[in-house]
């Protein structure tokens, strides 16, 4: 008798939790396959760069030049590296069908060092076919994690005299550079241009001249000029 009121007791035992277990089991609820999953905590990542557009447009003629001028700048205290900013073009073909790509513009300067502004060009020269600038995206860039170091270089001052930016470039640092690079860009009305420089390499204090190129009409009063240089290893 002891022995049916026993089993008895134990089948209800297996039929509540199930064999071998401590816990009540449930089956899982159903989930739609197309379910947005968060894994808490979500955490917004503040952006690295600020993106200043500061002209864009085109100039009808045969071809036509599709543009868009700005500049990029670290909003961290602290350099970036392989900075690209995304711009969004719709080609449409003289014949055929439209269609839209994203472009990634690099800056003119390998480091967006801060307080120091980066100018980025994008001209598209198109004969019969034509184009749609969209907007930017956005940018992408990378902090230093070690490696190649730059440094901003001082521009002393520059003039313009027969279609040259004639200037002079310091070196402010406590470092001395090399791969130095000088751009100027009159942000509003034509892309950056980089300079010839009497050197490629600068001491503490020491200067060099540089020499840019430029159509009359892409120089007044509102012309960029940066550089910079690589600390020597």
């Amino acid at each position: 008798m002891w022995e049916s009121v026993l089993a008895v007791f134990l089948s209800m035992l297996i039929g509540l939790y199930g064999p071998g277990s401590g816990v009540v089991r449930k089956s899982p609820p159903s989930m739609p396959s197309d379910a947005l999953i968060y894994y808490l905590p979500l955490i917004h990542k503040a952006p690295l760069v600020e993106i200043v557009e500061t002209a864009r447009g085109e100039s009808f003629g045969y071809p036509t030049n599709y543009y868009v001028y700005g500049y990029v700048r670290s909003l961290t205290g602290q350099a970036l590296y392989s900075v690209e900013v995304d711009l969004r073009v719709t080609i449409i073909p003289y014949m055929g069908t439209p269609y839209t790509e994203i472009v990634h513009i690099t800056p003119a300067l390998t480091a967006t060092l801060p307080d120091q502004i980066n100018p980025f060009s994008y001209n598209l020269l198109l004969g019969k076919a034509s184009a749609s600038l969209g907007p930017i995206l956005g940018a992408t860039a990378e902090p230093w994690t070690g490696g190649v170091v730059y440094y901003p270089l001082t521009i002393t001052g520059w003039t313009y005299d027969g279609g040259t930016v004639h200037g002079i470039a310091r070196n402010d640092s406590e470092s001395p550079l090399s791969n130095l690079h000088v751009v100027g860009a009159e942000l509003a009305k034509c892309s950056w241009s980089e300079a010839t420089l009497d050197t490629q390499t600068l001491l503490p204090q020491q200067e060099t001249n540089f020499y840019i190129n430029f159509y009359s009409g892409c120089v007044d009063n509102d012309l960029v000029v940066v550089g910079q240089g690589a600390a020597s290893p």
